[in-house]
């Protein structure tokens, strides 16, 4: 991406233009875009999912399923992705930045796997933008491994890694509360008894 700007760059000052601010303006827009896309991205659709009606049964086996395949991929770490690029620009060293394919392998597989759990209706809004969004987040780790190569696509990178993971963390919150509202208690030796460390105690 660094070198495609450099090119529009050299092609605009071949036309005479480049040094003025509205053609850098419109190069860096140009460049925003191609980084924000979801270009190259294969997203789940609704009809992928598998819906069920909503009762306490339901509710409570797809709370249990969600908490127990985010424990089945620990490698899926907001922690370490940080941690592995704060290292490698302190230090300079790419290869703090090799953990980052396990992880964007952890969020594509936790995706997959929660794409294939039996989604309560009311729940399936929400459901889908957790599963595309580990799908961006794996994609946003590829982008982060670039960060000394190519700073322009490795900060973006990061800051669409940020926003995703604040934004999953909220997308759970109303999901536990939606627990929360329909009187779904789990059991100290369930998985889905995490959900109620999302939800603010009375």
């Amino acid at each position: 991406i660094g070198r495609t700007i450099l090119v529009n760059l050299s092609e605009a000052k071949s036309q005479g233009l480049g040094s003025d601010i509205p053609t850098q303006e419109k190069i860096v827009a140009n460049a925003r875009i191609k980084l924000d896309s979801d270009e190259g991205l294969i997203l789940y659709a609704t009809a992928d999912l598998t819906t069920v009606t909503d009762n306490p049964q339901t509710l409570s086996a797809y709370g249990n399923g969600v908490i127990a395949t985010l424990e089945q991929y620990p490698g899926a770490s907001v922690e370490d992705a940080l941690l592995a690029v704060g290292n490698a620009t302190d230090s300079g060293i790419s290869s703090h930045l090799a953990v980052l394919a396990e992880i964007a392998s952890a969020y594509k597989s936790t995706a997959r796997e929660l794409a294939v759990l039996a989604v309560p209706n009311t729940l399936s809004p929400l459901h889908l933008q957790v599963v595309n969004n580990f799908v961006r987040i794996a994609a946003a780790c590829d982008d982060m491994r670039a960060v000394l190569s190519d700073p322009l696509r490795g900060l973006a990178g990061l800051r669409t890694f940020q926003s995703l993971t604040e934004e999953t963390s909220r997308l759970f919150i109303n999901i536990a509360q939606t627990f929360t509202k329909n009187g779904i208690l789990f059991s100290e030796d369930e998985p889905g008894t995490a959900w109620s460390l999302l939800v603010a105690p009375y």
